[in-house]
Parts: C-alpha cells; sequence; structure tokens
C-alpha cells in the first residue's frame, strides 16, 4: 500500500551564503562557473568588484577556543592532567593588554553557588572550579598543606601576635564585611588539603607574618611549639617553600590572592632586611596588579579564588606604598606614576602612607635632576608637604612611643606602638633623604637644609632606641635599622666644619646607637649590625671635641671609596682674583671650600675574585659568566641577601646622593671661574 506523502518536504537550513554583494544589491541570481570561484559571472562580465560576505574573526577564534575547552572539559584524563589555570585565561593575563584581561574577569569572576562547598569555612575560601582541584595541584596542596604550624601554634599566633591583626584586615577597606577575625586564623579545620595551594600558601604567609611580630615575651614561651627546631629556620622553610613551590608560577598567582601572597612575602622579606628581593617581589606583584587592572581608578572585579577576597584598591595602594619606599632608599626606577588618592574616609594612618608614597615618587624625580636650577624649588615644596602631612594626626601621636609598656598590653596595643614608631621613622627617613643633597653645601641658603637633616636625624636615633630596647635579638623592623644607620652617618657629617652647641649631645646619641647596634650584633652574629657599627665607629671622631686628627676612608660596594678629610683641602688652581662675596661662607667654610671635606675616589674601585676588565664591559653584557668569571657576591647578584650583602646598596645610594651634589658644586665653581 502506498504511503502518502507528506504535505511539504522540509528544507535544510542554509548555513551560509556566498553572494555576491553586488548582485544582492540588485537582487539578481549569483551563479558561479565553478564551485570554487570567487567571482560570479555577472560581475566577470561587468568587471565588477565582488567580496563574499564578512566573517567576524574574533568571533570564530573565540569559538574554536570554546569548543576546545569544552573538549577538555568532556575528557576526564584531559582535566586530570591539567595543572595551569584554563589556557585562555593565563594567555591574556600573560600576554596581551591589561584593558583586554580586565574584560574577561567578570566572566571567570566566582559566583556564590561556584564557591558553596560543607563547612563555612570551606565555602568563603573554595576556587571557582568548586573543592576538586587537578590531580598535580592536589599534591602541591597536600605538600603546602604538611608546613601549617600545629593547632596549638595558630591559636598562640592569631591570638597573642600583633602582626594577626595586619594580615587579616590589611588589604581590606575599614568596616569591610571580608575582613576576618582571629577566629579564623586559629581555625584548625582550614585550609584542607584539598584547598587550593594558592590559599593554603597565604595562610601559611600570614602565620609568618605573625611569627615576625612577636613580641619577645610571647616569643620566649612558645619556642617549644616549633616541634624542637628554631623558629627562624622554620620560618626560612616556610617562605623558601612557598616561594619556590607557588609564587614562582605565574599562572598560579593570577588571582587577586596570589598578589596577596606576593606582597605578604615583601613585608616579610623587607622587614627581615632583603631590600632587594623585597624591591623584586614587590614589582612583580605591581606588575601583575596591572595586568588585571587594579591600577584603574574604578579597578573591575578582579578574578578571585575565594569569596573574601581583598579590596583591590586598598592591595592596591599597599603595593605602591612597598614599591616607593624600596625603591627611593636602594635608588632604583617606581614602577607606577599614579599616586594613591586621598581619601576622606581611610584612616590617617592609611593616609599618611598615601602621602609618603607620594613624597617619595618626588623625591626620587628630584633625584634625577638635582643639578638643575630649579631641583632646590623642588625640595622646599616636598618639605611643605610632609610638613602638611604630619598635621593629618594629633599632635599626641608623635611622642616617642612606648614600647616596653606596650609588650604588657594587648596585641591591639602593640600594633598600636609599633605601627607608630615606624611610620615616625618613615617620615623623618624620607626628610633626611629629601634635604640630603644640600647637606653638605656652605652658605647660608642652605643652612635650613642641614638643620633640618640634622633634626630628623636625631628623631630617627631616639626611635631606634626606643625600639631595639626590647627587640634586640630579633630581626623585625630592619628598615628602622636601615634608617638608624643613615640618620647616624647625616648627623655626624652635619658637623664638618661647623661649631654647634648641640656637638656633645649629638655625640652621646650617636654612641648610644653604635652600642645598640654592637650588642645586636654580638647576640645574633648579625652582619648588617655589625658592619653598621663599624662604619658609626669610623666616622665617631668627626663629632669629637677636638674633630678628626686624621682622615677617614670607608669602602662603598659598587662604588667606591668616600674619603672624609680632617680639614677642608684648598681649592686647586683657583684664580687669584676671585673674592668671597657677602654671605658666600658659613662659619667660615665656604661653597668653594666646604666640599673637599669629602672626597670620592672610584677609580680604586674593582671587582672582587674577577678578571673582568674594561674591553670585556665594553664589548656587552655577555662577558658575564657565571662559569667564567666567579664574582662571589659581586655586581651580578642583584638580589643578595641580607647576610651576603648587608647594607643592600643603602650606603651606596646615600653617598650617592652626596656625591651628586659635589659635581653639581663643582660645575657652578668651574663655571665661575670660566667667567
Amino acid at each position: 500500500m502506498r504511503t502518502p506523502e507528506p504535505a511539504s518536504k522540509k528544507r535544510k537550513v542554509r548555513k551560509g551564503t556566498h553572494s555576491c554583494w553586488e548582485c544582492r544589491r540588485r537582487k539578481i541570481k549569483c551563479t558561479f562557473a565553478r564551485e570554487n570561484d570567487l567571482v560570479c559571472v555577472n560581475c566577470q562580465a561587468k568587471a565588477s568588484s565582488t567580496s563574499s560576505r564578512p566573517q567576524d574573526e574574533a568571533l570564530a577564534q573565540r569559538l574554536i577556543r570554546l569548543e576546545a575547552m569544552m573538549g577538555r572539559l568532556a575528557d576526564p584524563q584531559s582535566k586530570a592532567n591539567e595543572y595551569n589555570y584554563p589556557r585562555d585565561m593565563e594567555d591574556d593575563l600573560l600576554e596581551t593588554s591589561a584593558a583586554r584581561h580586565a574584560n574577561l574577569l567578570e566572566t571567570h569572576a566566582p559566583t556564590p553557588s561556584q564557591s558553596a562547598s560543607g563547612s563555612p569555612y570551606n565555602r568563603q575560601y573554595s576556587s571557582p572550579a568548586g573543592p576538586r582541584l587537578p590531580e598535580k595541584l592536589k599534591q602541591l596542596s597536600r605538600d603546602v598543606y604538611a608546613l601549617l604550624p600545629s593547632a596549638k601554634l595558630r591559636s598562640t599566633l592569631a591570638y597573642s601576635s600583633p602582626g594577626a591583626t595586619t594580615v587579616l584586615s590589611g588589604f581590606h577597606a575599614a568596616k569591610s564585611p571580608n575582613i576576618e577575625t582571629p577566629a579564623s586564623l586559629a581555625d584548625p579545620h582550614y585550609p584542607t588539603p584539598d584547598t587550593h595551594p594558592v590559599l593554603i600558601t597565604r595562610r601559611l604567609l600570614q602565620y609568618a607574618v605573625c611569627v615576625q611580630n612577636l613580641s619577645p615575651v610571647v616569643f620566649a614561651s612558645i619556642a617549644a611549639d616549633f616541634d624542637g627546631k628554631r623558629p627562624c629556620h622554620v620560618l626560612a622553610n616556610w617562605l623558601g617553600a612557598s616561594e619556590d613551590w607557588v609564587l614562582s608560577s605565574d599562572p598560579l598567582i593570577g588571582s587577586i590572592e596570589g598578589i596577596e601572597c606576593l606582597v605578604l612575602m615583601t613585608m616579610l622579606q623587607g622587614d627581615a632586611g632583603q631590600l632587594r628581593k623585597a624591591w623584586m617581589t614587590c614589582r612583580r606583584a605591581l606588575n601583575m596588579a596591572q595586568l588585571m587592572g587594579l591600577d584603574k581608578k574604578v579597578p573591575p572585579l578582579p578574578r578571585s579564588l575565594s569569596s573574601r577576597h581583598a579590596d583591590p584598591a586598598t592591595l592596591w595602594f599597599r603595593i605602591q606604598c612597598g614599591d616607593r619606599y624600596h625603591s627611593l632608599i636602594l635608588g632604583l626606577p617606581f614602577g607606577s606614576r599614579n599616586d594613591p588618592p586621598f581619601d576622606p574616609s581611610s584612616t590617617p594612618l592609611d593616609n599618611l602612607g598615601k602621602s609618603y608614597a607620594t613624597v617619595a615618587r618626588k623625591i626620587s624625580e628630584r633625584n634625577e635632576v638635582v643639578d638643575q636650577p630649579d631641583a632646590y624649588a623642588v625640595t622646599q615644596a616636598l618639605d611643605l608637604q610632609l610638613e602638611n602631612t604630619a598635621c593629618l594626626v594629633e599632635n599626641t601621636w608623635w611622642s616617642i612611643p612606648d614600647i616596653s609598656a606596650a609588650l604588657n598590653r594587648s596585641p591591639l596595643d602593640m600594633l598600636s606602638e609599633c605601627s607608630a614608631i615606624r611610620l615616625q621613622v618613615r617620615h623623618y627617613t624620607l626628610l633626611i633623604l629629601l634635604h640630603l643633597p644640600y647637606l653638605m653645601k656652605g652658605g647660608d641658603r642652605y643652612s635650613f637644609n642641614r638643620l633640618t637633616c640634622m633634626r630628623a636625624s636625631r628623631a630617627v636615633l631616639e626611635r631606634f632606641l626606643a625600639f631595639r630596647k626590647d627587640y634586640i635579638v630579633y630581626v623585625a623592623g630592619r628598615h628602622i635599622d636601615y634608617s638608624a644607620l643613615i640618620a647616624a652617618m647625616t648627623l655626624m657629617l652635619g658637623h664638618l666644619g661647623q661649631v654647634d652647641p648641640q656637638r656633645e649631645d649629638d655625640r652621646s646619641l650617636v654612641e648610644a646607637a653604635h652600642e645598640r647596634l654592637l650588642a645586636m650584633g654580638q647576640h645574633k652574629t648579625d652582619k648588617l649590625s655589625s658592619e653598621s657599627a663599624e662604619t658609626i665607629r669610623a666616622m665617631l671622631p668627626i663629632v669629637s671635641g677636638q674633630g678628626l686628627d686624621s682622615d677617614v676612608h670607608l669602602s662603598i660596594p659598587f662604588l667606591g671609596t668616600v674619603n672624609i678629610n680632617s680639614k677642608p683641602a684648598q681649592p686647586v688652581d683657583a684664580p687669584s682674583d676671585v673674592l668671597p662675596t657677602p654671605g658666600s661662607t658659613l662659619n667660615g667654610v665656604g661653597p668653594a671650600d666646604f666640599a673637599p671635606f669629602l672626597s670620592f675616589d672610584f677609580n680604586d674601585f674593582t671587582f672582587q675574585g674577577s678578571d673582568i676588565v674594561a674591553g670585556d664591559v665594553a664589548n656587552g653584557i655577555q662577558a658575564f659568566n657565571g662559569d667564567k668569571y666567579d664574582v662571589p657576591g659581586g655586581w651580578m647578584d642583584f638580589p643578595s641577601g641580607a647576610n651576603d650583602w648587608a647594607f643592600q646598596g643603602v650606603d651606596t645610594t646615600y653617598w650617592t646622593m652626596l656625591n651628586q651634589s659635589f659635581n653639581e658644586q663643582h660645575m657652578s665653581r668651574d663655571d665661575a671661574m670660566n667667567e
């Protein structure tokens, strides 16, 4: 029996067209002689231009990437072997523009449903991919998890260390709902072995900050909680594993929690005296944050591994503060020109930090053009800015904090006192570095700069003595130690060729700092303290009652020798017809014969332990080969540790700034002689 045909035959959907735009415009049939022809018969006859329908290449590429990603998700074997984040995310973060990446961040950001899991802490911290991790990440998580301290030590660190408040609230805006409580830091059930390794690393670094900031009283009571190991060795093991296993991988830290880990590492390295490593780690955090768009006025929603992540604007501000300070004190370029905006809703201490970051950038820029005529006007303007910044807090806040009394109070009181003394030292150190190029210049015009340097130096040394009275055997607070060295050298140099009634008091202050540094070096075999004490001892005759009996020679790494002369040398080849002018002298020492108290010899500096000659250097950087040239702790060892290079380049920057002012002074004198 015949089956009846359907009423209408279903037509295939046309998936594309090959029509010419000219034929479509004329509404005529487009006929091709062969299937692969690009021009139809009518257009060939009329010699018209033909184009097929334009294709959206970007859309096609996105579809290809989407199909590949769906294929990986559907293949269990491929999913198990995948170690890094999705390839499209990694490429966009590391290889393309920050603007394009910022547009994709919202797509990859976790949703509340993605963060849901069993316990409340897992709900807060689970990764966007859910609680299950690729096999390689699972093993990494287990390795980092094995380093976490015991439950007892976690509780002690959470409730007894001033560092707990720093790591829990320091990366959030004031009164943010994402601020954790000490109970979360003490929780023995988080993180779990299957938590994302970046989140475990962040928790491990938070514990490290807490250990580094413990008060001496608590520190002595928990020594047994480190399983018979020295706390400094345990801390070094935590930091080394975090850096080698997690922070060295760009794909792993491509999230806001990864950047937070880098900032925590910067804090730990800087506070331990590894300034150059801290600068490199902070610069890496800054570059990663810029790729994510955190430096924008309205930062995009960042890629996050947890629902309670750091505030992007606050995190960017912390990065800027670290980068600006380390760049200034090491004489290195800063990474961003955008200054953190002043926020009336921020705490006064945060606004202090923002102002100091701005001033540090401007001092660095001034140092590049210190020989220009308008550099002095910039210096005076920055001095006024620092004076206005000091008014952001009450006058009573500037009194020297009583660290000894705070040891017997709560961790919050201890944090308040330590934060105050660190910020005060930062303020006075900026004042010293601001006026340092004019310290050794004669003339009434520069007396204000010299007096400001000396006043700020006294303030730094007084706070150093207050801080190191109780923290004498601990490495935390290394920024204060470096500032104390700068202040001691500045205070003594300020007395060269001067008759100052405070000379004896200043000598007593410098001697007290010298004794404290000497004691620190003896207690812990501390190279920084020992070498700082030796430098101060060599310069102490400057402030003695009789003055310098003989010249002082200081060897500065990568700079040369600084010669402090007992008597100012006479200018060489000075014309006899040049007469002094009124106001050109200060206590008998004018600008033409003040600088010879100091001289710099750069010709005697050589690479120790190497055979590098000038020709090799001129031929290019390829001349430096680690196998051919043995340079232990030398020029090429840029990220040297505190034990390899105690001063980390702080002394080099200091004397270079003074030498720049001498060069300007000598050039001005030569110009006057030529006229």
